[in-house]
């Protein structure tokens, strides 16, 4: 890491981000360079994830509205079953984006204090949000 390094979904709480910061400095590594933040209306995050599908044979991914399968129910690849995992139903998502609310905002409190976050606007295509994601990364090197 003497170059950098990137942390993706780490850390996912204030304690966490504390805990980081008191061992990069143990370390002498300093702090981190940024924080990014990837942003999506939670409603965008429920269609996303409770839209998606697999198939239970060969675990082929799919979506009903962004990747459906040719015929409703059946994998393209293998011919399986495709259904909905129980964590990606929307009651259960809803949930999970309460609990991430909850643990994210202190995080994203603490990375502010400190002049570090970076909010991008993840409703783009994946290249599009890469592209956001890199622009922010160069304003910091």
């Amino acid at each position: 890491c003497a170059d950098g390094f990137l942390l993706d979904g780490f850390p996912r709480t204030r304690a966490q981000a504390e805990a980081l910061e008191a061992a990069l400095a143990a370390a002498g590594r300093g702090a981190l360079d940024v924080a990014l933040s990837l942003e999506i209306p939670a409603a965008e995050v429920v269609a996303r994830m409770s839209g998606r599908r697999v198939c239970r044979q060969c675990g082929a991914p799919y979506h009903v509205v962004h990747n459906p399968p040719r015929a409703a129910g059946v994998c393209d690849l293998c011919g399986g079953e495709i259904y909905q995992r129980d964590d990606d139903r929307e009651a259960t998502v809803r949930q999970r984006m309460q609990v991430y609310e909850e643990t994210v905002r202190p995080l994203k409190a603490f990375y502010e204090e400190r002049g570090l976050l970076v909010a991008i606007d993840g409703r783009a295509s994946p290249d599009g949000v890469t592209e956001r994601v890199l622009a922010a990364l160069e304003r910091w090197h």
